[in-house]
């Protein structure tokens, strides 16, 4: 495409196009301080581009679900007049604002849209268009999420109130029906989505930026709500994971129309507000630097200004971002050394000296369980406190063993080596205990944690620790080198979710004692992410009471 850009297509075995990106390998070579090679060049090597450039180094593709409904059947809930319009107007003001702006003389096939209108909007369509752009997004890409339909306030237990999304549905929602959700707490009811649900999904899909526009809130807490449950309530999980997550939704109820100066505007007025962003502006920049994402943010509370509408404060613009910054300012919860950190070496010990950082190991062995259906067992502490043992004693690390503790606190210890680790540090973190898996709805493996609730209580697993946020969280962590053993039922799934698969560089039977420092200072500085399971997808054994199961005796 000139200017050190290459359009990559991708097929599968029968020619259907699984993966379309613009690679800026010119960006690539000036990162690694390498001279940018002539395209006949680059197109000899073994290696073009690897998965970590496809993330790293490929012009952000846009992955928008726009959803809308206007009339459900069934009479109990009213008719709207602007849902489907809202979600049509969406897509192609995202698309042409991609187009005209941000992809320059990349043309539209990077925009990716998913739009679902009335009876084509089912709870299926929904998620499995999740599931979709989860498969597909790239890090440097864009998602963005808007629904504008029917909501309502439930209560799935006792204590917990929480919003679910009404998708459309062929037998309709009577009032009846209605008031038997409210009754029943909506999670019995197999059509609905609740937010929870919504962010399991979420959570898969690998675009660090993202955008969530809503203007269903049933309640006066619904941006409070939304913004929490998103964040999946912790600032510490939220930090780890690092999304570039933006969230525009009404301070209380939402509205299906706006008044301007007095006329009425058949649009919702989050969508009017934003589809009449001043020229001068783009939209793509609310995730860009702070100076531009603010005075994007500040042009469209404008135009609700200029309106006079029936409030000043009917929405808000979240920055996730900028919160937790502000956060740690505050609270002065991040205190720890800056990432960063490049070692010139004078000669060859030095670099082996510069090279080896410290070793830190965080070691979890879980043998109670408070959910039901998660049986005593008798071997992970022993086992955990054994390899503990071993890496103290043997390799000198720096060990954290957490026995039987909740799944907050085990966050809070991954969230630790985030904050103190630096790149020539290496992490080992051992997990034993209990394992599950979903392989239909949430198409994932989970950690049960000494609290985690029964799968009963907890069909959407939040109170476990799912493979695929553990992956992105120690992907996060600055050390390059990070083990994780699994000795846990069904840990061989975490394969499917691991760590980048790039192939290894390099013919090795070329070191020798001549050349083996060279050798090292070459390659302890590239990031290694390697696991190990006691088996694959199938459960673990615990071995006999007192002893050590079969997978820690072998380590």
């Amino acid at each position: 495409m000139g200017n050190n850009r290459l359009r990559i297509l991708t097929y599968d075995t029968v020619s259907n196009i699984v993966d379309q990106f613009i690679f800026d390998y010119g960006e690539k070579y000036k990162k690694e301080d390498k001279q940018i090679p002539t395209l006949a060049t680059l197109l000899r090597q073994y290696t073009v581009y690897t998965i970590s450039d496809r993330s790293r180094f490929s012009s952000g593709a846009v992955w928008i679900l726009s959803i809308g409904i206007d009339k459900y059947p069934g009479g109990g809930i009213s008719y709207f007049q602007n849902c489907e319009s809202d979600a049509i107007s969406y897509n192609r003001f995202f698309r042409e604002q991609y187009i005209h702006t941000i992809s320059g003389d990349i043309d539209s096939t990077l925009y990716h849209e998913y739009l679902l209108l009335g009876p084509a909007a089912t709870r299926d369509a929904i998620l499995n268009a999740l599931k979709d752009i989860a498969g597909k997004s790239s890090y440097n890409d864009y998602f963005i999420f808007n629904y504008s339909g029917f909501s309502n306030l439930l209560t799935p237990d006792a204590a917990n109130r929480t919003t679910y999304f009404y998708p459309y549905q062929e037998t309709g929602y009577s009032k009846e029906r209605l008031e038997k959700d409210v009754l029943t707490g909506g999670e019995n009811n197999a059509q609905l989505i609740s937010l929870k649900t919504l962010q399991e999904h979420i959570q898969m899909i690998q675009a660090n930026n993202q955008l969530f526009i809503s203007e269903a809130g049933p309640s006066e807490k619904f941006k409070t709500e939304f913004i929490k449950t998103l964040m999946q309530n912790s600032s510490a999980v939220a930090s780890i994971l690092n999304v570039n997550r933006v969230i525009i939704v009404p301070n209380g109820f939402g509205a299906d129309d706006v008044r301007c100066e007095g006329k009425v505007i058949k649009k919702g007025p989050i969508n009017y507000y934003i589809t009449s962003l001043d020229s001068t502006y783009n939209i793509y920049n609310l995730f860009g630097e702070r100076s531009k994402a603010v005075k994007t943010a500040f042009s469209i509370k404008s135009k609700e200004f200029s309106c006079r509408s029936f409030s000043l404060d009917y929405f808000d613009i979240f920055f996730e971002k900028q919160f937790l910054q502000e956060y740690k300012e505050i609270f002065d919860d991040d205190t720890g050394p800056t990432r960063g950190f490049k070692v010139k070496p004078q000669e060859m010990q030095q670099t082996i000296s510069a090279l080896t950082g410290k070793h830190y190991a965080l070691v979890v062995g879980t043998d109670n369980y408070k959910g039901k259906g998660w049986n005593k067992l008798s071997n992970p502490i022993k086992d955990a406190r054994a390899v503990a043992g071993e890496l103290i004693n043997s390799y000198g690390f720096e060990v954290q063993l957490l026995e039987d503790k909740p799944m907050d606190t085990i966050y809070k210890a991954i969230r630790e080596y985030y904050r103190i680790a630096q790149p020539n540090d290496q992490l080992i973190v051992y997990f034993a205990g209990h394992g599950d898996v979903d392989d239909e709805l949430l198409d994932d493996g989970f950690i049960v944690c000494n609290d985690s609730k029964s799968v009963d209580d907890d069909p959407v697993r939040n109170t476990y620790i799912p493979y695929f946020k553990l992956q992105k969280m120690l992907n996060n962590i600055p050390a390059r080198q990070v083990l994780v053993l699994l000795d846990v039922c069904h840990g061989g799934t975490f394969d499917s979710k691991a760590f980048d698969k790039e192939k290894r560089e390099g013919d090795f039977s070329r070191i020798s004692n001549k050349n083996v420092l060279q050798f090292l200072k070459d390659k302890l500085p590239l990031r290694t992410r390697k696991f190990l399971s006691s088996v694959g997808s199938e459960p673990a054994f615990d071995g006999k009471a007192g002893r050590h199961s079969p997978f820690a005796h072998i380590c």
